[in-house]
């Protein structure tokens, strides 16, 4: 339980797959800034795991409504650390990803940041019953005591990209899932 505290994760890269199209499916990884990658199965049929208890981020705003210098009304997702905790409870770690590498940490401030910032660009395509590919990062936010979500990529029935000029290359660093 030692490693799941939020000073040993300031930030938890996701990559997952959702779909209610046909039966609930839902499966995915982690991989924390040592390495650690696990990995989660959460259906009728089969799951890691030691209970059915899945916690989903929650959407909060970014900017006051009331605030009518704001242009876009935008959103992030947050969660709090003992529920994604729970979440890496209830996965099942491997091998670490990168620990052959000597640099483990390829997420610095300075993308964190710039991610926050960036647009999320929605490309307008709608597809039914295909399911998300999602690809997010979570960053505690020490000040609110939480974990933002944030949005990296998602295909499927949407198709989102956040337009930092990091985004590719941390996907393509740490993977994506595959069905």
């Amino acid at each position: 339980m030692e490693k799941f505290k939020t000073d040993c994760l300031p930030f938890l890269y996701q990559s997952e797959f959702y779909s209610i199209a046909w039966g609930m499916e839902h499966y995915g990884f982690f991989i924390d800034p040592q390495g650690r990658k696990c990995n989660y199965r959460i259906s009728k049929d089969y799951r890691y795991g030691v209970t059915d208890k899945w916690n989903l981020s929650k959407t909060t705003d970014k900017v006051d409504p009331s605030d009518n210098t704001a242009y876009e009304h935008e959103e992030y997702e947050t969660i709090a650390p003992d529920d994604l905790f729970e979440n890496l409870l209830n996965s099942v770690e491997y091998k670490p990803w990168f620990g052959y590498q000597k640099k483990t940490n390829i997420i610095t401030e300075e993308m964190i940041a710039d991610l926050l910032q960036s647009p999320i660009e929605d490309h307008g395509d709608i597809a039914l019953d295909a399911g998300s590919f999602t690809n997010s990062l979570y960053v505690y936010d020490a000040e609110m005591g939480i974990y933002k979500r944030i949005l990296l990529s998602m295909d499927g029935d949407v198709k989102r990209v956040n337009q930092s000029i990091y985004t590719h290359n941390i996907i393509r660093s740490l993977g994506q899932i595959k069905l």
